[in-house]
């Protein structure tokens, strides 16, 4: 395996906050969240000494509209990272804009799964999302390697 052009050097809890709301007539328990639910705030900052280390903050909450869910939360996380010297100048923002956050979401998505375990209403999963972007990056077709034949070796090289 080759190492990514985006290293997560590590990453901090700036905020966390979950509340259970009053159960009420019309409030739903064991409820699938939808990324239409959700708010994201995504911040991008340089390292003034070192231009391949940057950082991203990560906001996630729920965005106000959906008032029969049975809980509120925020969660805001701070990740460093490191771009390879020879990543491509092209591809840098991408990875800032789109992979730093999408990294980080896989953390808060833990987060939440936890506290709201121990919450009394359930476990609660963020939907796998798309940041904004993400639509405009194609991966690159490579061809196709031929099947190996019967009894052939594999170079794993």
């Amino acid at each position: 395996m080759n190492q990514a052009n985006l290293q997560l050097e590590n990453y901090f809890v700036e905020e966390l906050t979950f509340r259970v709301k009053p159960i009420n007539k019309g409030i739903k328990t064991g409820v699938e969240l939808l990324g239409s639910d959700l708010n994201a705030e995504v911040t991008i900052g340089q390292n003034k000494s070192d231009p391949l280390k940057k950082l991203c903050r990560l906001t996630i909450g729920l965005d106000g509209k959906s008032k029969s869910l049975p809980f509120e939360f925020k969660i805001t996380l701070l990740g460093f990272f490191g771009l390879k010297e020879d990543c491509p100048e092209e591809l840098r923002e991408k990875l800032l804009q789109i992979t730093a956050p999408s990294i980080l979401f896989t953390a808060t998505r833990e987060l939440l799964l936890m506290v709201s375990s121990r919450s009394g209403i359930g476990p609660v999963m963020l939907p796998t999302v798309v940041f904004p972007g993400a639509e405009a990056v194609r991966p690159k077709r490579t061809p196709r390697k031929r099947a190996r034949k019967e009894g052939e070796s594999v170079d794993l090289n």
